[in-house]
């Protein structure tokens, strides 16, 4: 029968990340270097900072380690000290510790992990989670003084309509993706992220970005930005380009854009990629109210107004369609064009501020770190509702991220943000290594904390057979999930991707392009 050894499952590993790491560096060759050390120095202390939690929550509650390793794989220096191997092992990849008894429930020695009582052992498993949240929780204090106790939260998942736990949020401010070829800024004074704030001394916010913009076309303006990476302040002076005088830019208005179509859409092989909606049956509309418009209407006949992508003269074209009477009447995936940044030449999305004031500095660490722990179940809830709704394990698998994903964002964050920008993926990797640690699955933390409770609650413990086996089936999950997810990082991020070229890979292929 086969079956893991779960001593042993410590040298698999290793080897497994060796592999992966190998295959990051084929593709992923810029900046490759650096950002293999930034990574290896994340994982490496988050990983050890939690097993830390368990040796120092070991020794506390007597039970023998029999090993604290700092890194994987070959041992390279160790030393023995009052019954612990202390080891430095070749792979510097975090670290694990090794309680004697762990695993095997029939050893009655009072120094084994075994024989200590549930409460016991629910103090050394929670340890490692709480230690990883309060490494986040220093963190976040440090992060603090460097943006004036104003946290930027990206609402790319929620909207607008997030709030956070504690603090104040502020309007969502628009910020800079990136510029095109003819903006009227330049390079060198605007870069991505940098986060639009005032224009002539006015505060300029994402929903009346557009009005302001338009407003002085044609005027030389003086923009303030707050820079993302430093987050000090700096003023330009640019002159807006003359608005044309015709029926579709001399509005003050934004509008929806058709990014793609899904199989089944209404408007599939009539309207373009980028096409643009300009008015529902006649109305104009506002383009955060656009969904819930087209679903009031879902069963009936309306007109809508747009502009084809395809036609340089911006003529105002209807078409009428019968909706289906289905959640996604339209069946498109949608964007929102702001017309005042396509004058400056900039694409923009919105970014909202959490502000700490008074005596919630005293606590920000803290506050913050429980509302990110709260934006982490938002995302992940709207994620698998939005995948039951559409009855599709896309949006599941689009978001999925192993240790491709996390290597690509350092990467990322470490040629565009530098320093802060390692800190913030900081606490927000230490913080996600706390919750899926504790979440309910064997073979993580909260498998053996649901093992522990239940033993409180019945008062029986599980015999070792039993638990060895789920321990097992849910070590084999996770390895299985662990090489799922590095196909899906190879086709969402490396040079995979050119296969789809030549090959159709179902499901595969239909995964996000998310290269540079």
């Amino acid at each position: 029968m086969f079956n893991i050894n779960l001593k042993n499952y410590k040298l698999i590993l290793p080897y497994l990340f060796v592999l992966i790491f190998l295959i990051a560096g084929w593709y992923l060759i810029p900046n490759f270097l650096p950002a293999l050390i930034v990574f290896i120095l994340i994982l490496g202390v988050l990983v050890f900072v939690h097993e830390l939690g368990h040796f120092i929550a070991a020794k506390y509650v007597g039970i023998k380690v029999e090993e604290f390793a700092i890194g994987m794989g070959t041992i390279v220096y160790s030393r023995e000290y009052k019954g612990t191997l202390y080891s430095l092992r070749a792979l510097p990849i975090g670290g694990y510790v090794q309680m004697y008894g762990e695993g095997e429930y029939d050893i009655e020695s009072p120094d084994s992990y075994s024989a200590k009582s549930p409460i016991q052992r629910l103090l050394v498993l929670v340890a490692g989670v709480a230690m990883n949240f309060f490494l986040a929780v220093l963190l976040l204090y440090l992060f603090a003084f460097n943006v004036n106790f104003q946290f930027r939260t990206f609402d790319t998942i929620f909207g607008s309509e997030y709030n956070p736990i504690f603090g104040t949020k502020i309007e969502q401010k628009p910020f800079v993706i990136s510029l095109s070829n003819d903006s009227v800024l330049s390079n060198k004074d605007v870069q991505d992220f940098d986060i639009i704030t005032h224009i002539d001394d006015e505060d300029i916010y994402l929903y009346n970005f557009d009005e302001k913009i338009l407003a002085k076309n044609g005027q030389t303006v003086r923009l303030t930005f707050l820079d993302f990476e430093s987050s000090n302040t700096k003023t330009i002076n640019v002159e807006i380009p003359k608005l044309p005088e015709n029926h579709f830019n001399s509005k003050n208005q934004s509008y929806v854009v058709i990014n793609s179509f899904l199989a089944d859409s209404v408007l599939k092989d009539k309207l373009e990629e980028g096409d643009i909606i300009v008015d529902i049956n006649g109305q104009e509309y506002d383009p955060k109210e656009f969904s819930s418009i087209i679903r009031a209407n879902k069963g009936k006949e309306i007109n809508l107004q747009y502009i084809s992508a395809s036609d340089p003269s911006n003529e105002v074209k209807t078409i009428k369609i019968k909706l289906p009477d289905k959640e996604y009447p339209l069946g498109i995936r949608i964007s929102t064009l702001y017309r005042g940044s396509t004058l400056l030449g900039v694409d923009i999305s919105g970014i909202s501020f959490i502000q700490f004031n008074g005596y919630e500095r005293f606590f920000v660490g803290f506050m913050q770190a429980f509302n990110l722990v709260h934006q982490f179940f938002l995302a992940f809830g709207k994620i698998f509702v939005q995948s039951f709704e559409q009855r599709d394990v896309m949006p599941i698998a689009s978001n999925l991220g192993g240790a491709i994903s996390i290597f690509e964002i350092i990467r990322r964050i470490l040629t565009t943000f530098g320093f802060w920008g390692i800190i913030e993926i900081m606490i927000l990797f230490s913080l996600n290594l706390a919750v899926l640690n504790i979440l309910p699955i064997p073979a993580l933390d909260g498998g053996h904390i649901l093992f522990n409770i239940i033993e409180i609650i019945t008062r029986k413990r599980l015999p070792s057979k039993v638990y060895n086996y789920i321990t097992n089936a849910g070590f084999i999950f996770l390895l299985t999930l662990m090489i799922v997810v590095v196909v899906f990082d190879l086709f969402k991020f490396t040079n995979s991707r050119y296969l789809c070229n030549s090959i159709n890979i179902p499901f595969l292929c239909e995964l996000p392009d998310m290269r540079e």
